[in-house]
């Protein structure tokens, strides 16, 4: 009886180191650029990243596009695409001085294949075996973004 609650013991303290081990955390980076602001965050679990969420706030004023009607036309194409995508949720907001964009992408439901053609989308190697925060660091930075210190 004693083997059995020691060998249960051990289980239990197995089974905590693990599930201690999938700590979900975020990330996020930013990026200031032609009156464009876009911040990404990133939820992960070690370097697996779980999901994605993007906020880009285009100020007319500061950007090429000049308004409420050229934001429409330059953007209408890649938000059909994106609320079209299995795994993404999308929301855009045409204001009178900017334009609000929001996407959510859920990499356990996205198709990889759908996501490679999506406009504005950025990967690296073989998305179907997981999304990696450090590889998708490494191309932010690349990119211009510097990571949002907590």
């Amino acid at each position: 009886m004693k083997k059995i609650l020691s060998l249960v013991l051990v289980l239990v303290l197995l089974l905590s180191v693990v599930a201690c081990s999938k700590k979900t955390e975020t990330t996020a980076y930013e990026l200031n650029s032609n009156g464009v602001k876009s911040v990404i965050t990133y939820t992960h679990q070690g370097d697996k990243v779980l999901t994605q969420t993007a906020e880009n706030v285009i100020t007319y004023s500061e950007s090429p596009i000049k308004d409420k009607e050229d934001a429409k036309a330059r953007l209408g194409a890649m938000v059909k695409a994106y609320d079209e995508a299995k795994g993404i949720e999308h929301s855009i907001e045409y204001g009178e001085k900017q334009t609000v964009q929001k996407i959510k992408i859920d990499f356990e439901k996205l198709d990889p294949e759908e996501f490679k053609k999506l406009p504005g989308s950025l990967s690296s190697g073989d998305i179907s075996k997981g999304i990696s925060l450090k590889m998708s660091e490494k191309l932010l930075i690349q990119s211009g973004y510097k990571k949002v210190e907590k």
